[in-house]
């Protein structure tokens, strides 16, 4: 089922960006039609349990809600952080959600959902410090006698601050990337932090020093489209002669079936847009679109 949500995004929205490629670029647009494809999905008689060709009203809500839409939670996480962002879940990429429904104790990435070992983990031995402690057990809107812990954990080893003052006085520079189609860290969690960078010095003063790419296609180092560009040239050059990147450096696919197709690598929150006209694997035929 997860893989047929995948290809049922992927046939909705990879035509929004003006061509079918296999890429879905156009991310906003395919977001809100995330709704209607949860529609399409949804089990129209009544079905219960974990059917093989439908998604059922309590999958939709405790499963796939959750990991599209994120949430909020009523206490804060260092730097003001209150919500988990979510994931393109509903935009093409393949969840991993695990093979089976039952959970395993102690959980197993392979059956149970992706990263469900290393939650298990870090609850045990960070948050709980009890290696008998249940992953079950442990609510994040309600954390209990373990909310100081976490709230204490986001601040020592949470990458949220928008302070990068120190950085940046000294002459540092960053080419930031992100996959749209990465399952393990949330496009939307970076984006937030940029913003917050943003907010922080103004947009003329990040630009200054900070470069961000949502990449359509790339997932966690691998995916649709796996970018190889000339990002140490372009790095070297903005630190050691004050040369600014490109406004859309091209990037070559790594994968083997679309070896060297390039796209153009747009600033955030820009997206590559087919211009009607010419090779679909050559970046001259995009132009960065809002």
């Amino acid at each position: 089922m997860v893989n047929a949500i995948a290809s049922t995004a992927l046939a909705a929205c990879d035509a929004l960006d003006g061509v079918a490629d296999g890429l879905v670029s156009n991310m906003a647009a395919c977001r809100q039609r995330a709704p209607a494809l949860l529609d399409a999905l949804r089990c129209k008689s009544g079905e219960t349990g974990h059917p093989d060709n439908c998604l059922t009203d309590v999958q939709i809500e405790k499963t796939i809600a959750v990991y599209h839409d994120g949430y909020t939670i009523p206490y804060s996480f260092a730097n003001g952080i209150r919500a988990y962002a979510g994931y393109n879940s509903l935009e093409g990429i393949t969840m991993q959600l695990g093979s089976q429904a039952a959970y395993i104790e102690p959980p197993q990435s392979g059956p149970n959902a992706h990263h469900a070992s290393r939650a298990d983990q870090f609850v045990k031995y960070f948050v709980a410090r009890d290696p008998a402690f249940s992953l079950l057990s442990f609510d994040i809107q309600n954390p209990g006698a373990y909310q100081d812990r976490i709230v204490s954990l986001s601040g020592t080893i949470g990458a949220t601050s928008p302070d990068y003052s120190a950085f940046k006085a000294r002459g540092g520079k960053i080419l930031w990337v992100q996959g749209l189609d990465d399952p393990s860290v949330s496009p939307y969690a970076n984006a937030a932090l940029y913003e917050s960078v943003v907010a922080k010095y103004g947009k003329g003063a990040t630009d200054d020093f900070v470069r961000f790419y949502l990449v359509p296609g790339l997932a966690h180092g691998n995916g649709k489209f796996v970018p190889a560009w000339e990002n140490l040239a372009i790095l070297d050059a903005w630190v050691e002669k004050g040369e600014p990147p490109p406004a859309a450096p091209i990037a070559f696919d790594n994968n083997t079936a679309t070896k060297n197709r390039s796209r153009p690598l747009c600033v955030y929150p820009m997206w590559p847009k087919f211009d009607g006209t010419g090779d679909v694997n050559l970046a001259a035929s995009f132009s960065c679109s809002e």
